[in-house]
């Protein structure tokens, strides 16, 4: 296996964020890598790290050599015996060494994609060229794209998603562009290349959410009310017709919003999770495009299923696609049975051209991940409606049992509470011992502290996340917000602790594409629950 065999996708971006060098480290040895591409500032790091991958022969910087600072990398990397090239002496040797196209095959290996993973160390999902065509001839939706369309890259390329908006955009004929790597400035980089369509996850689609719904149907006074008014119009117009535009909205509101994502937006995808059920609804009408969900994992190339366009029904994360076959599997210790009514229940399994080859190098983890009839385990737990459609419920070890025995499904609880404008990210905690639910909230700055000043006057931020008097109120937010949506009383959390820092892949508490790690934020706020529960003890014993 060499270089032209085979394409490592890995952890460049991931460590460009400085999430887990030691991660970047084992997938490098892992894969025996003999060449390497990096950014200039990483060269450094990989020559000092050298002695732990004897397989590494030559790295490629993408930026120029001539740079005077180089000449000392290039002096360390001859003694270790690793050549340093940059890019354009590596296409000046492709044009004096032409290499005819090789023949490739279905079965060939394509890619290996680490897994972040939320614990343990990354799991090298083997891609093959027959999943990668598979998955693109599945989910490939053309939105007439005229000459000069582009679309925006903003996922790691580690982000199977990532790879395939690419792929997508190269298999449409269209540009890409490349966000600024600062996702703050994100709806600027939109504004700016006006994209025909706009792929990411669902923590970037429930930050615009919260912005939308705060300008427009949130907003105070007469402004609110006439927004809240067309809102209902349009929807009500939708769910009767299927149709995206209103005249009303859309003369009142529509314009101004899609101004942030400039005249050309057509459609949006959403992939890696579900969103909540109001928000893909709020989005599609707030904006007047097409938002098309899908399912699937790196390990089935990202691709299971997919909302057709105009389906009028959000509570879905579509029907499998040409490629999948999906099922249901019981799991007993958790109550779910694929024979459930109204509609069967159970961990999703997925079958199809699109299913990995394996693990790279853990023939055991395949075995278990994958079945004797070829049926991949995802450890997600689904439903199936009337039409055939998929619905997530929660990740299998996500889910946990409170001390009186109801199980909590904390994702869905977290996705229901992300729809309040003044949260920016939320942890829901509980387990087998404990009666009550408890929660880490992040809250969004630019919208909290104007709400929360209204109400204590004369405290900055950092005052203001500790005040008694604040974190009641919030309760309040939080009550109503889980009443409105159906919530038993057991879902509700009962105790918060508002925190200013963020989680990041920085401090550890994401993954490289944007997840939860849920074990890491347990262990990292554990005195603070241990507080809250303790808390909550004593008022229920007063």
């Amino acid at each position: 296996m060499n270089f032209y065999d085979i394409l490592i996708c890995t952890y460049i971006f991931i460590f460009d964020k400085l999430e887990g060098p030691d991660n970047l480290e084992y997938c490098l040895a892992h894969t025996e890598a003999s060449i390497v591409i990096v950014v200039k500032s990483h060269v450094q790091y990989l020559l000092n790290l050298s002695g732990k991958l004897p397989a590494l022969k030559a790295i490629i910087i993408l930026e120029s050599l001539d740079d005077p600072a180089c000449k000392f990398l290039q002096s360390e990397a001859s003694q270790k015996n690793i050549l340093l090239y940059d890019f354009s002496q590596i296409e000046k040797f492709g044009q004096q060494h032409f290499r005819e196209s090789v023949s490739v095959h279905s079965d060939d290996l394509f890619i290996i994609m680490y897994t972040s993973g939320t614990t343990g160390l990354p799991k090298g999902v083997m891609l093959s060229h027959g999943n990668i065509l598979a998955t693109m001839c599945s989910v490939y939706h053309p939105f007439d794209e005229a000459p000069g369309s582009r679309v925006l890259s903003h996922l790691p390329m580690a982000h199977i998603f990532g790879v395939l908006t690419e792929f997508r955009a190269i298999l449409s004929g269209i540009s890409i562009g490349y966000f600024s790597g600062d996702s703050n400035r994100l709806l600027e980089d939109i504004q700016v290349l006006q994209p025909i369509t706009f792929s990411s996850v669902p923590r970037i689609f429930n930050k615009l959410y919260q912005n939308i719904k705060f300008a427009t149907i949130d907003a105070p006074g007469e402004e609110g009310n006439i927004a809240r008014r067309a809102y209902q119009k349009k929807l009500t117009h939708f769910k009767k017709t299927g149709e995206l535009k209103y005249e009303e909205w859309d003369k009142l509101v529509e314009k101004k919003i899609r101004g942030i994502f400039g005249k050309n937006i057509r459609g949006m995808f959403c992939s890696a999770a579900s969103l909540s059920e109001d928000v893909v609804e709020f989005l599609k009408i707030a904006l007047g495009v097409n938002f098309i969900q899908g399912y699937g994992q790196t390990e089935s190339t990202g691709s299971a299923t997919k909302v057709l366009i105009g389906d009028p029904i959000t509570s879905h994360v579509g029907a499998p696609t040409p490629c999948a076959e999906i099922k249901l599997v019981d799991v007993p210790s958790l109550n779910y049975y694929s024979t459930d009514k109204p509609n069967p229940r159970g961990e999703i399994c997925l079958r199809g051209a699109s299913i990995m080859k394996g693990y790279f190098k853990d023939e055991k983890k395949t075995k278990e991940t994958i079945d004797k009839e070829g049926w991949l385990h995802t450890g997600d737990v689904g439903e199936i409606d009337g039409r055939g459609c998929l619905k997530i419920v929660d990740r299998v070890k996500n889910l946990f049992k409170l001390a009186q025995g109801e199980y909590i499904s904390p994702e869905k609880i977290e996705n229901i509470y992300l729809q309040d404008a003044l949260i920016s990210q939320i942890f829901v905690h509980g387990g087998q011992n404990q009666r009550f639910l408890v929660a880490i909230i992040i809250p969004k700055d630019k919208h909290f502290i104007p709400w929360a000043s209204q109400i204590v006057k004369g405290l900055d931020y950092e005052a203001l996340v500790k005040n008694n008097v604040i974190i009641n109120e919030f309760m309040k937010r939080l009550n109503t917000l889980g009443k409105n949506n159906g919530f038993n009383g057991f879902e509700q959390v009962k105790a918060i602790h508002l925190d200013t820092i963020s989680f990041s892949i920085e401090n550890g508490l994401l993954t490289p594409t944007l997840k939860v790690k849920r074990r890491v934020v347990e262990q990292h706020y554990k005195k603070i629950f241990d507080k809250l529960y303790k808390n909550l003890a004593i008022k229920a014993n007063l």
